[in-house]
């Protein structure tokens, strides 16, 4: 089919899906009226949009997926969190927790357009799969509780968006409950998170306290859903009644338009009564796109208000991908459009099909018929299947272009984070976009095999899930052959216990969960090491030599380089660096450079070199001086004025913290921000609720590892049993 056929054809369909009558629309399937495989073709780039959804813990983020998905008639019926039914919400453990624990995503066609759609998850346990979506998006809905306001969590999803100078629109839902504000939710959205101005495109009508309908302010018209399911969107111009009363909200929105915008400012002074709804929509998109405003919408998507209007605002002001800045690549060169970049932001093994990698094409087509490298691992892949995605099920096609999210089949190497371009247009270059933060795993217990001949399931599965989640961590202690498995919080490890005995069917006990210390050099120190290895183990011959230096930082990581260097020499150091002098926590705070690497052909082996990068760094490690490093916690509550004296009392001198701002509302109530060590913070849900009569809340994120105070780092050890004296930092 010629290219302007597919495209006419193209335009049919989606003519056909958008006149057919509100009470069909639902039933329709759009892979039922084509396939994936044309779908993925005939799509031009400025008509893809790649959002996610991110919100606080239960401000909607499912409910309102789930209405997209029935309207947009990529589903029959309207899948409910409270019945267990959700399509993005599809493991077991999140349709019985009721929430989302990793990032699903979905492909369904909305008025010419397609949107790729990640919804993600609201728990601060789970913040990894919101940054490692947020990675490949180029615009987000931010949903807000009407009544909640701006919440904990919420701040922080959005403080990940601007890292990224991700555009977002916001949606201020559950306009229905009690206690609902769109005006105090606005006002918090200006003054909590502040980098972007709100602008209000939609006001809520209110009947009895609940939402009835909204006002269109760019259309001057207003919106009302006639029937339970929400499918038919009744408009109706504005009277002089409805005029007299929107009309200043339309007028503070042009004047906010005018004060940021050029263009519009010249259309607003020659006469405001002649700007129209278009000029209106160019102006929001322009200055959503300059991330300098953030459009608000309201509704309630329980009771099926509001949807609908949040869709065309995807469509109408977040960007193309052609929109979005390429991202930087390591060499310094002009990446050409036509050449395949592209990035895996996801790695899930699944039982039948294997690893499923999910990526994000930036340049290029990506096709099982092309030869792929990993320039973060500078190796050669091939995808077996290239898939699009419906939350868990996928569905084949021969390509995937720029702009669009996809599943591969059939790579063995590549994880979260990695690089993919073409062999044949990137043999001499090691091309490499910036990776995915992973945030430091806080928490631990440990893990062990019910039984030996379990050891091996078990194995498998820690390797499962490191491999999947990378904010996990397995450790294993070289003298007493312990595991530890670490992670974001104590839902989190819970579900990966879950993962691991339900799903990957390791039968496996779990210790008390603790948090997770780890050790630093208590002095700056450098060195120089060599050292080789020749000799004969269990029947096999270990030849290898080595040359790196090694010295201590003031950083939360450690650093290899180069970063290309053998894989199986990075495992010996990594294993090295697990096992502290101290108290055998983790080292943090290690660079090492690798300098010679002794190699000969025929006889030296990978095993031989991790052996000696192993044993040349433990021997060194064991002879320093280390401290313990503990988590701190970020903080915020909300405190009624009454009480704000003793929770501030409680935080400085019975839980080590440090106050870094507090603010007042108009009613009275205190948000204070503290930086407090996670050891102190466990039991506080209950002592907050017994020191302020229930009236107070909170929540917290992991923030950054400090070195202890000597008398704080002698209690632990004591605790621990570790009788050698604390050495002088």
């Amino acid at each position: 089919m010629a290219e302007h056929s597919q495209t006419a054809f193209h335009s049919i369909l989606y003519s056909r899906l958008h006149s057919t009558p509100h009470s069909r629309l639902h039933s329709i399937s759009y892979s039922r009226l084509q396939s994936a495989r044309y779908y993925s073709q005939c799509v031009h780039d400025e008509r893809i949009r790649n959002i996610g959804i991110i919100a606080h813990i239960d401000a909607g983020k499912t409910t309102t997926t789930e209405r997209m998905l029935f309207y947009s008639g990529q589903t029959r019926r309207i899948g409910e969190v409270d019945r267990g039914d959700t399509v993005m919400d599809y493991l077991p453990e999140e349709r019985a927790r009721g929430i989302t624990i990793t990032a699903a995503a979905i492909t369904f066609p909305w008025k010419d357009h397609r949107i790729n759609l990640i919804d993600t998850p609201g728990h601060v346990d789970f913040g990894m799969e919101v940054e490692r979506s947020l990675r490949v998006l180029d615009g987000t809905v931010t949903i807000l509780d009407g009544a909640a306001g701006v919440q904990a969590q919420t701040r922080t999803v959005w403080r990940q968006a601007g890292r990224y100078g991700v555009p977002r629109i916001v949606y201020v839902n559950k306009m229905d409950k009690m206690g609902a504000d769109y005006e105090r939710t606005v006002k918090e959205i200006a003054e909590k998170l502040g980098d972007l101005q709100p602008v209000c495109v939609q006001m809520p009508i209110m009947r009895e306290d609940r939402i009835w309908g909204v006002v269109d302010l760019i259309g001057k018209k207003t919106l009302h859903w006639s029937d339970p399911q929400g499918r038919e969107v009744i408009e109706t111009d504005w009277d002089n009644d409805a005029d007299a009363r929107w009309a200043p909200g339309r007028i503070k929105l042009m004047e906010q338009l005018a004060d940021l915008d050029d263009a519009f400012l010249e259309k607003y002074l020659d006469d405001p009564h002649l700007v129209t709804g278009k000029d209106l929509e160019s102006a929001i998109r322009r200055l959503t796109l300059q991330t300098k405003i953030a459009p608000v919408l309201c509704g309630s998507s329980f009771t099926n208000i509001g949807v609908q209007p949040v869709l065309d605002a995807i469509v109408k002001y977040l960007p193309s991908p052609s929109e979005r800045p390429l991202p930087k690549v390591n060499q310094d060169v002009v990446w050409k459009d036509d050449r395949l970049l592209a990035l895996a932001f996801k790695v899930v093994h699944d039982e039948q099909r294997g690893l499923l990698v999910f990526v994000r094409v930036y340049a290029g087509v990506l096709s099982t018929r092309t030869m792929l490298r990993n320039g973060s691992r500078n190796i050669r892949e091939r995808a077996t299947k290239v898939m699009t995605i419906h939350a868990n099920q996928f569905e084949e096609c021969e390509a995937v272009s720029a702009g669009n999210v996809a599943v591969l089949l059939g790579l063995k190497n590549t994880r979260t984070g990695d690089t993919i371009t073409a062999e044949n247009e990137c043999k001499n270059l090691n091309v490499q976009l910036a990776g995915i933060d992973v945030p430091q795993p806080v928490f631990s217990c440990a893990v062990e095999a019910e039984s030996t001949s379990d050891d091996s399931r078990l194995e498998e599965a820690l390797k499962i899930i490191e491999l999947e989640d990378p904010s996990v961590r397995v450790t294993k202690d070289h003298e007493t052959g312990q595991k530890q498995l670490s992670g974001m919080g104590e839902l989190h490890l819970e579900i990966v216990g879950k993962r691991i005995t339900r799903d990957l069917k390791a039968r496996a006990s779990f210790g008390q969960i603790q948090i997770a210390y780890k050790e630093t050099f208590g002095k700056r120190t450098a060195e120089t090491i060599q050292g080789e290895v020749d000799k004969d183990m269990g029947g096999r011959r270990f030849v290898g030599g080595l040359e790196y230096t090694v010295e201590s930082t003031d950083e939360l990581i450690n650093k290899i380089e180069p970063s290309d260097c053998m894989p199986a020499i990075q495992e010996g150091f990594e294993s090295a660096l697990q096992d502290g002098p101290t108290a055998s926590f983790p080292l943090i705070g290690v660079r090492i450079k690798v300098l010679r690497v002794d190699w000969t052909e025929g006889v030296s082996s990978l095993d031989a070199l991790r052996y000696v990068a192993y044993t040349l760094l433990r021997k060194w490690c064991v002879n320093q001086s280390s401290r313990l490093v503990e988590p701190i916690m970020g903080v915020e509550l909300t405190v009624p004025d009454k009480y704000l004296g003793t929770v501030l009392a409680d935080i400085h001198a019975g839980r080590r913290g440090n106050v870094t701002e507090t603010n007042t509302s108009e009613e009275g109530d205190h948000t204070v921000w503290a930086e407090v060590p996670l050891a102190s913070m466990l039991g506080y849900a209950t002592s907050l609720r017994s020191k302020t009569g229930g009236t107070a809340s909170f929540s917290m994120q992991p923030l950054t590892y400090r070195t202890m105070s000597q008398d704080e780092e002698s209690r632990i050890l004591s605790s621990l049993g570790v009788i050698q004296p604390i050495k002088d930092a």
